[in-house]
């Protein structure tokens, strides 16, 4: 069964809303990824694990998978080329909007999936709109990486700042998906030091505050980690993992009554 929602006609559309089919809707960036990786790694990789999540639950849970959204808060990569970012209020609102229109034409359950961290805050506020307004009675917010930090402890080899930005993860992750597009021998390390104590830019062993970061000024290569040790397997248990852990979320959301 197609979980694309683009590749649905209109009535095809309806018909799942009637079935009260949960919306994934994957959240990413355009920016930059290091000299290795190319702008589109967030959107790609959140996209591809949200499909198939759905897919993977499919026949089961009624799911689809709305188109991404490929330009949201990467105001802090701006000083790279290729990098397109919104405003923080204007990414609130896109995201508000299409929750809207899918509201309009009658679901009821939307999943945020982030797959870019300059997004999370922002997502945070437009879920707490929905909510308040009572546009949907159920939205959910949720990074893909946060949802396996066991698994990501556990097959990791690198330690605390490792797996930031272009590193062992998102490197990982591309070599098994799509390796023709990471440029290895441009792969370089990167693991800048806590600027204060309880900092921490990883994705998975995060600080005990919060500190914004200007990439060029903190890590002038464009990467926070370590992409030399990422490997196509690694990459094939985070996708894996990635994919059943979103899946369960989903199969969860579905069987919540409003």
């Amino acid at each position: 069964m197609e979980v694309c929602l683009s590749h649905l006609t209109s009535s095809e559309a309806g018909e799942r809303a009637a079935g009260g089919a949960v919306v994934v809707l994957p959240v990413g960036s355009t920016e930059q990824h290091g000299a290795h990786l190319p702008l589109d790694t967030d959107t790609f990789l959140v996209g591809a694990v949200a499909e198939g999540a759905a897919a993977s639950v499919c026949g089961r849970v009624p799911a689809v998978v709305a188109p991404p959204v490929a330009i949201a808060c990467s105001l802090h990569h701006m000083d790279y080329a290729g990098t397109l970012s919104l405003e923080y209020e204007t990414f609130i609102a896109a995201v508000h909007e299409i929750a809207v229109s899918l509201a309009r034409h009658g679901f009821r359950k939307l999943l945020l999936l982030n797959g870019h961290g300059g997004n999370s805050a922002g997502l945070t506020i437009a879920a707490n709109k929905l909510m308040v307004k009572s546009i949907l009675p159920l939205v959910v917010t949720a990074n893909y990486w946060t949802l396996i930090a066991d698994e990501v402890k556990a097959i990791r080899e690198t330690g605390p700042g490792g797996m930031g930005h272009a590193c062992e993860f998102e490197t990982s992750l591309s070599l098994y998906l799509r390796p023709q597009l990471v440029q290895t021998d441009k792969m370089v390390c990167s693991i800048p030091a806590p600027r204060l104590p309880g900092d921490s830019l990883d994705l998975v062993q995060g600080g005990s505050i919060g500190l914004p970061w200007l990439v060029h000024k903190d890590t002038p290569l464009g990467v926070v980690g370590n992409p030399l040790v990422a490997t196509k397997e690694k990459g094939r248990l985070l996708f894996d993992a990635s994919v059943r852990r979103v899946g369960q979320l989903i199969k969860d959301m579905h069987n919540k009554n409003d």
